[in-house]
């Protein structure tokens, strides 16, 4: 990359017999310390890889592609692909373990970045946040440089002295932060501004913003940690002490209740749908299951959007965090034998506050049946 970075579309081709191609992991490295590395995922089954969508054909014989950046800065090598694990179908059945043999390779000519980003100042856009009659959102802004790839990952703590916490992180560097995005200038030279919900049902506080763990350039060069605090602002509110509760659940399609769903003719997407009430700040987590209760059963696992990898994501479709509605879009696939799902709560509810209800005991809330009727 002498002149800047570059985009690269990386695809490939994948076969099943009926359910659909569920899950596959590439890798693209370039073979030595601080070389170029991307790990390619189906879109929805890895964090922190390059998303792979369907862009031709079916999940039964289709093409997916991934866009990949690869940054200034980054030395002239040859990168190798190959496929890392094992290939998984929708109906859960496991390819053959991979022997990394290297499936195609390319060549990278560029200039080796060998400085590391520097941090420049942060603020917040308030000094004081009043929760008292709602949750409120606020601006957190940092300034950062790098001389030739651009800035890959910061990362800082929000930390309140009455016990609110949040975490800020550029975008798919971290889980279950809130992700700052390049609001002016460049990754060379720029402002970054995350935009943080801080909730109702907190106890007046003093927040102090620090940096947490090295900063890191896209060719891989990691600066220092700043230690001094950043910035202040104070909470103002009334302290939320009461946990959330579950209300009731069911399964739809086309917005109307169905307690069966027939995969004969084919997979089937259902809409799984769950109430939830809290009195002040609101519901943050959530985790439900569905299963058949049997050895390769249909199984599936609901979150609320960004509180865990690898369920099926739910989101606010009605109401507020404190009265509302979450629906997650679940696909059934075929090839699964008739069975009743049961569907029941696993681990605890928590609100926004930090506030944990009962464990489950895991007792049926719903249940709903899955027919094939050649199978």
């Amino acid at each position: 990359m002498t002149s800047g970075g570059q985009s690269i579309e990386f695809s490939f081709n994948a076969t099943d017999d009926i359910s659909g191609l569920r899950a596959v992991y590439l890798q693209l490295y370039g073979g030595f310390d601080e070389a170029f590395a991307a790990r390619v995922a189906v879109d929805g089954t890895c964090f922190g890889c390059v998303s792979a969508y369907l862009t031709s054909g079916t999940l039964q014989d289709g093409t997916w592609t991934a866009t990949i950046d690869i940054p200034a800065g980054t030395a002239a090598q040859t990168v190798a692909v190959y496929q890392s694990g094992q290939l998984l179908d929708l109906a859960g059945n496991y390819g053959e373990e991979s022997d990394e043999s290297t499936l195609a390779t390319f060549s990278i000519v560029g200039t080796t970045d060998t400085v590391a980003p520097v941090l420049g100042t942060a603020w917040v856009s308030a000094d004081n946040v009043d929760v008292r009659n709602g949750s409120q959102t606020i601006d957190f802004s940092f300034t950062a440089s790098d001389d030739i790839s651009g800035l890959a990952a910061v990362f800082f703590s929000l930390h309140g002295d009455g016990g609110w916490g949040e975490s800020v992180g550029l975008e798919g560097n971290c889980f279950g932060c809130t992700y700052a995005y390049l609001s002016s200038g460049t990754t060379q030279d720029g402002t970054w501004t995350a935009s943080i919900e801080v909730p109702a049902g907190l106890g007046s506080q003093t927040v102090v913003v620090t940096q947490t763990n090295q900063m890191l350039d896209a060719a891989g060069n990691y600066g220092e940690v700043t230690e001094s605090t950043l910035t202040t602002f104070t909470i103002t509110g009334t302290p939320d002490t009461v946990p959330p509760v579950l209300g009731t659940v069911w399964v739809s399609q086309d917005g109307v209740v169905i307690d069966n769903v027939d995969i004969t003719n084919g997979g089937q997407t259902i809409d799984f749908s769950f109430t939830a009430t809290d009195d002040k700040s609101g519901l943050r987590a959530v985790y439900l299951r569905l299963y058949g209760r049997f050895d390769e059963a249909f199984a599936a696992s609901v979150a609320i959007e960004g509180t865990s990898i690898g369920p099926a994501p739910a989101y606010l479709t009605s109401g507020t965090l404190q009265d509302g509605t979450w629906t997650a879009s679940i696909y059934i696939p075929a090839g699964h034998r008739t069975q009743t799902v049961a569907i029941y709560q696993s681990g605890q509810m928590l609100d926004l506050a930090g506030n944990y209800g009962e464990v489950s005991d895991e007792s049926t809330l719903a249940t709903f049946t899955i027919t094939n009727s050649g199978g």
